[in-house]
């Protein structure tokens, strides 16, 4: 993902967001 360009881009978006939410659960609960 990169730009504006939403093409291609929300999926990868998404992605990085689950990764990231489930590492601050990692932190947060172990």
């Amino acid at each position: 993902g990169g730009g504006g360009r939403i093409q291609g881009c929300t999926a990868e978006h998404h992605f990085q967001l689950l990764h990231f939410f489930v590492r601050h659960l990692l932190k947060t609960f172990f």
